[in-house]
């Protein structure tokens, strides 16, 4: 089932600019863009021509999107999506496509779905879970054009996970009590789901064979609930959070590389790791994260080997709140003031 997003800006000449992936020098952090003083940058995703930035209000007084803004250097952001059209959360660019989540303006229904947009023609659709489940919880996509999301209806009584590609129909490939955290490959799909016993499992679905494979399965218990925080080719984040007793987070246990082989377990530990903000990105040779203690600091670490943490670039105050990378460059963003920056990775 397939409806009309709101809020998507017709394809412009913004499509066709030169990738800016490799720029010259950048080997300190640089400012790419400026935005307006009401903004607060919400997401980041590195496509191959620009660079994409979700974008909510900063005032107190009104909270709401603004839209999905596409960056290239020496131009002034361009909306590429309206306000009506990025409810809020993470955007990705993957196979050829900006995915991000909004509203269906739909006559039989309201709620939040994903987003779809072609990044060569501006085509756009709103994808609707199948069973009707009209409440997105998160999303995720591959180089291979798939489109994966876990949906639920609005009293949370069970929730759905389906999977599109251009062209096809949406089907739902499996059910979950709570399920959260998607992440994709061209070979699986993997999620957490949480039960009513509070038992946290992490799922792989391969894409191929239709299989559910069981990755880790532990309890919530003694106040560690386990997380996962990206993927690569080998392996699965996780930095499990560390909780008081009244549910507030204290910090998390260290960052552990989990094999994709189902049943092989942890691959390497990164003991350094210990105080991970939710901001995470894993790219082809480093970690990437911003700490809770000192949320101005973008740090990240190689993923191989015994190297210790360093220091991307410290903001002076101005919390980093979007993390991307690209083959060449790391970008991130800042609130009071707002901006995007970038450094060669």
């Amino acid at each position: 089932m397939r409806g009309t997003i709101r809020g998507i800006v017709s394809a412009s000449d913004a499509l066709a600019t030169v990738p800016n992936a490799c720029l010259p020098g950048l080997e300190q952090p640089t400012v790419l863009s400026s935005l307006d003083a009401s903004y607060d940058p919400w997401a980041l995703a590195a496509g191959p021509e620009m660079l994409y930035v979700g974008i909510g209000l900063s005032s107190s007084d009104v909270i709401g999107s603004v839209g999905i803004f596409g960056i290239v250097p020496g131009k002034a952001p361009q909306m590429i999506v309206a306000a009506d059209g990025y409810e809020s959360g993470p955007i990705f660019v993957a196979g050829g496509q900006l995915i991000c989540r909004g509203y269906l303006d739909d006559p039989k229904a309201v709620g939040l779905v994903v987003e779809v947009r072609d990044l060569l023609t501006g085509a756009a659709e709103a994808l609707v879970d199948p069973w009707g489940t009209w409440m997105v919880s998160d999303m995720a996509g591959n180089a291979a054009g798939d489109v994966f999301w876990a949906a639920t209806n609005f009293d949370a009584q069970h929730f759905t996970l389906s999977r599109w590609r251009k062209g096809k129909t949406a089907q739902v490939f499996a059910q979950s009590s709570n399920a959260s955290e998607l992440f994709a490959d061209n070979g699986a799909v993997y999620w957490r789901d949480i039960d009513a016993a509070q038992n946290v499992t992490f799922f792989a679905y391969n894409l191929k064979s239709g299989k559910q494979t069981t990755m880790r399965k532990s309890a919530w218990a003694n106040d560690i609930l386990p997380e996962l925080r990206g993927i690569d080719d080998q392996a699965l984040y996780f930095a499990d959070v560390l909780t008081d007793a009244g549910g507030t987070v204290q910090g998390n246990e260290p960052v552990v590389a989990w094999s994709k082989t189902p049943g092989k377990g942890p691959l390497q530990a990164y003991a350094d790791l210990t105080d991970v903000q939710r901001l995470f990105v894993v790219d082809s040779t480093h970690l990437y994260w911003v700490a809770q203690a000192a949320q101005d600091r973008l740090m990240r670490i190689a993923k191989h080997g015994n190297a210790a943490p360093e220091q991307v670039a410290q903001q002076d105050g101005h919390w980093v709140t979007a993390v991307a990378t690209d083959a060449c460059n790391v970008y991130w963003a800042t609130e009071n003031p707002p901006q995007v920056w970038v450094r060669r990775r």
